[in-house]
């Protein structure tokens, strides 16, 4: 066998490989995906360029349950939300 022959049988193998593996993942349940949702949202957010802006970000995470704070630094305007 040439090289050539050797090498692109080892890159289809390596590909069929990644397809069969990435097709066996399994897929979070929709209660799994909300827990990650809420583990993402959590933080801080900015800067945005307007404290009205950063004012509406803090209702729209208020709306969804969370506590919201936007508060001015360095120029800047940020929202926590936890």
């Amino acid at each position: 066998m040439s090289y050539r022959t050797v090498s692109r049988k080892v890159l289809m193998a390596a590909l069929v490989a990644l397809a069969v593996g990435s097709s066996l993942t399994t897929v979070p349940t929709r209660t799994e995906a909300n827990a990650e949702v809420v583990e993402v949202q959590s933080g801080r957010y900015g800067p945005f360029a307007t404290m009205r802006r950063a004012n509406e970000v803090a209702v729209y995470f208020r709306s969804r349950g969370y506590n919201a704070h936007a508060y001015p630094e360095w120029g800047s305007y940020y929202v926590n939300v936890w």
